[in-house]
């Protein structure tokens, strides 16, 4: 059957249920079967179901996840190698910390695009009311007292009184673009479509080449972890960062030192996947066997390091919309204020 597809959160909760039912030795039908059993949520129902049929049936906790249809291709390709090796906890618990970092740094996406978006749509509120209802009763004014607004101000009005000629058709395109964008957010395969042309389109520059250097960080994290040996986790994390001509134009440069011999502190230096510095951490790592613990420590810094260059074009987006929202509403009252002071004072 074909589920419904997790989000990530859900996906590192799983996970970690999973572990403390490896990590306290309960067979994988008994333990499944707790967890349908307090499921009530109609989305996960029938994919939890099919999980514990096929629990029962002896099946491996990766074929058993792979029939559900539930769950993404990387964790059960990864859960397949774990059931060679025989390391499924760690694999589950990694997976469980892998798909929190990846839901927080959606989060903190998600958080820089919209607050910008809505400063956005504020200033155009107030600058679209100005140009459409105050100016016509500032003209309506000038023209009782013989005279008339600047050019500027006439200007802005003649294309306030255009917008609202035209607002059945600017009615028409804002509804579309709402009703696209409830489509791409409510259905997750046209949402997954958009997201894979964006990030083909404008992936690997500035903080999304960042972002995808965070990524792989935190999956080569949760495969070294999990046992695989450094190719398999790099070509397992590469799919997962992948999607954009630069991105995997790295990986692949990566891939193809490592399989010449080359350490994977400099493969990644040399491939531009990390930056120098953080790749000399892995080269320690290397030295000291602790690469699962050096990757986890880097996918933690290089999350924190995108949160704060978001952080960051947040803190410049916001004055800065201020700022041109104070200008352009200053230049329009000043363009209307000027003339009116001018035939206050020859009154006067």
């Amino acid at each position: 059957m074909k589920g419904k597809r997790m989000q990530d959160a859900e996906l590192s909760a799983f996970c970690l249920e999973l572990h403390e039912i490896w990590h306290a030795g309960l067979p994988l039908a008994d333990g499944v079967r707790s967890l349908c059993d307090r499921e009530d949520g109609h989305d996960s129902r029938p994919w939890m179901e099919a999980l514990c049929d096929a629990a029962d049936h002896g099946v491996s906790l990766s074929a058993a996840l792979q029939q559900t249809g539930a769950f993404p291709a990387y964790m059960v390709n990864l859960l397949t190698l774990a059931d060679r090796t025989g390391r499924q906890e760690e694999a589950l618990l990694a997976l469980s910390e892998y798909y929190e970092r990846r839901d927080r740094l959606a989060n903190s996406v998600r958080s820089a695009v919209l607050y910008p978006a809505l400063l956005v749509v504020i200033m155009l509120l107030v600058v679209g009311v100005l140009v459409t209802k105050v100016l016509p009763i500032f003209n309506g004014v000038f023209e009782q007292l013989g005279t008339r607004m600047s050019g500027l101000a006439v200007s802005l009005m003649h294309l306030g009184q255009a917008l609202s000629g035209a607002s059945a058709a600017i009615g028409v395109v804002l509804a579309a673009i709402v009703v696209l964008a409830l489509a791409v957010w409510l259905a997750p395969p046209l949402r997954s479509r958009v997201q894979a042309a964006g990030s083909a389109l404008f992936g690997g520059r500035g903080v999304l080449g960042r972002i995808a250097s965070a990524k792989f960080a935190a999956a080569m994290a949760m495969a070294t972890k999990s046992g695989l040996d450094i190719e398999e986790a790099t070509h397992a994390a590469a799919e997962v960062c992948g999607g954009d001509a630069r991105t995997d134009r790295k990986t692949a440069q990566c891939m193809e030192l490592l399989a010449q011999g080359t350490h994977v502190s400099d493969a990644l230096r040399r491939s531009g996947l990390l930056p120098p510095r953080i790749c000399r951490m892995v080269g320690l790592g290397e030295r000291t066997g602790s690469q699962a613990d050096i990757f986890a420590e880097v996918a933690r810094r290089s999350e924190q390091a995108v949160d704060d260059e978001l952080d960051r074009i947040i803190g410049w987006i916001e004055p800065a919309l201020v700022i041109l929202t104070a200008l352009v509403v200053g230049v329009v009252l000043l363009s209307v204020m000027l003339p009116l002071l001018s035939i206050m004072s020859s009154i006067g």
